[in-house]
């Protein structure tokens, strides 16, 4: 909303409860923990601060890896570095809230999209789904996916759950998107909704064979659906397992189109509509 982000702007400096990263340049030498494949510093430090034992980061000069960095060396004839170096200190006090930035600004195309596949930038408020509910002349071309830019510069493509939200993290500085029933935050630089192309633009883009599973306890008969059809199934039940949200289910099988969506397997349900990207499904009986 609105009046959020400028409350976020004009009551600075706010603190927040967590974990945050101070600059300072020091001379300490440190032990090095890790070194991973990462762009930014705030990628840098989100992976740091999953790692009890990182208590600072910084970025390599070709700005290709993070560092990780440990406690200081304890020596006093090897814990001095011959120059200064500038690294990002890990604390858990006097973290600044970091002011809402733009949830769009930046965004291009990956190779599974186009520009004029754009249709919009996602909820800031918190409104769910992140993309909104498309119209139902649309929905067999499974579309609005949130495809985010991460930190590493890499594109992603995520489900437009009914009640997922994009969500600002104001202690790192980064939005995520939020998929409720699953712990994993799927943190972004920019991201757009996009109407996903309904051929594959690249043999990147494309899905492997989904896979099916044994028909579970109650259930038999079980076969491949088919693709791009409402229904998926001509059985009674669809059996499906989820890539990220929820635990394996089955439902009726009306109303339910799966597709290939940006390198993703999708499955719509379209007399009220939701989105789920699957890792397997059946049909059954």
């Amino acid at each position: 909303m609105p009046w959020m982000r400028l409350l976020l702007y004009w009551t600075l400096p706010l603190t927040v409860a967590g974990t945050c990263y101070v600059a300072q340049s020091e001379t300490i030498r440190r032990a090095v923990i890790a070194v991973v494949s990462q762009t930014s510093q705030v990628g840098c430090q989100m992976l740091c601060t999953a790692d009890a034992n990182c208590q600072a980061t910084v970025l390599n000069a070709s700005g290709t890896a993070c560092v990780h960095l440990g406690a200081p060396v304890a020596d006093p004839a090897t814990n001095v570095c011959p120059a200064t170096a500038t690294v990002y200190v890990k604390t858990e006090t006097n973290c600044g809230a970091i002011p809402q930035g733009r949830i769009g600004d930046g965004y291009t195309p990956g190779e599974c999209s186009r520009p004029t596949d754009v249709i919009g930038d996602l909820a800031t408020d918190q409104s769910s789904p992140p993309c909104g509910t498309p119209p139902a002349s649309q929905q067999r071309i499974v579309i609005e996916y949130v495809c985010a830019i991460q930190h590493d510069g890499t594109h992603i493509t995520l489900e437009n759950y009914n009640i997922g939200v994009a969500v600002w993290d104001a202690q790192v500085g980064s939005w995520y998107i939020d998929l409720v029933d699953t712990p994993t935050r799927y943190y972004f630089k920019w991201a757009k909704c996009v109407l996903a192309p309904v051929t594959p633009l690249t043999p990147n883009c494309a899905c492997a064979p989904l896979p099916t599973e044994p028909a579970t306890a109650g259930y038999s008969n079980p076969s491949a659906p088919v693709m791009n059809t409402d229904s998926c199934c001509t059985s009674a039940y669809t059996q499906m397992s989820y890539l990220r949200v929820g635990d394996p289910s089955t439902f009726q099988s009306p109303n339910r189109i799966i597709s290939c969506t940006m390198g993703v397997w999708m499955m719509i349900r379209t007399n009220a509509y939701n989105a789920f990207a699957l890792s397997a499904a059946t049909c059954v009986d």
